[in-house]
Parts: C-alpha cells; structure tokens; sequence
C-alpha cells in the first residue's frame, strides 16, 4: 500500500513525498536503513528548498533594485523633457513677445507717418490760403 509524508509547507504549497510500504519489507534495505535514507533525502529536500528560497530572494532583491533604477530613470528623463519643454515654451513666448512688439513699431509707424502726411496737407492748403487771408484782412481795414 501507497503511503505519504508531508515534508515541508511552503505558504498555501505542500512538499509530499509518496512511497510504497512494501519496500520496507526488501531484502536488499531493512526499515532503519529506509529511515537513514529517509532523513537523508528529507534534509536534501529542505536543504534545496531553502536554496530555492535564497535564490527567489535574490532574484526578488535584483528585480526590486532594478524597478527602481527604472523609476529614477524615468524620473530623470520626463524632469529633462519638463526642463526642454519650458524652455522651448520661453523661447517660443519671447519670439512671440518681439513680434508683436514689431508689428506695433510698425503700426506706430505707420499712424506717425499718416499724421505727418497729414500735418504736411494741412500746412500746405494753410500756406495757399494765407494770401486770400490777408487780403480779406487789408480789405476790412481799408
């Protein structure tokens, strides 16, 4: 008949060793070399289970170390991309600023140079009428 051992539990798993009772009974092993046997393997089994351990732990450490070389990476890198995004921001905003800034030089400009224009008819027809004017004054006086 088939029997089991439980050997080691490892969170919701279980180490099960099943073995047949009718080896106790062979010639060639009596029950107290099975048992030596027996523990031997056990300790192996728990001995590779705690290196299996060690090793999930190593990995998990390296796996941690590397989650957070990859977050401070990204970190650095999207604070880079702020940094040039602001910049070009600036450099856009001040382009923007220095045309609209030309384009009102421009447009005074242009209203002072309408204004002289004007300024300029205006003395002229002045100018013209200045003789009619002073006639017109003589001509009351006399």
């Amino acid at each position: 008949p088939e029997k089991a051992i439980i050997l080691w539990t490892f969170g919701k798993y279980y180490i099960i060793i099943f073995y047949d009772s009718n080896i106790l009974t062979s010639d060639s092993m009596t029950s107290k070399d099975l048992g030596r046997g027996g523990e031997q393997m056990v300790e192996e089994t728990i001995r590779t289970i705690k290196e299996t351990e060690n090793e999930a732990e190593g990995i998990i450490k390296k796996a941690d170390a590397a989650c957070t070389e990859i977050l401070d990476n990204a970190k650095a890198e999207a604070a880079e991309m702020v940094g040039r995004a602001e910049a070009e921001a600036k450099s856009e905003a001040a382009a923007a600023l220095e045309a609209a800034k030309e384009a009102g030089r421009k447009s005074e400009q242009e209203a002072m140079d309408s204004v002289e224009k004007e300024i300029a008819t205006l003395k002229k027809d002045a100018l013209a009428k200045e003789s009619e004017v002073v006639s017109a004054v003589i001509e009351e006086l006399v």
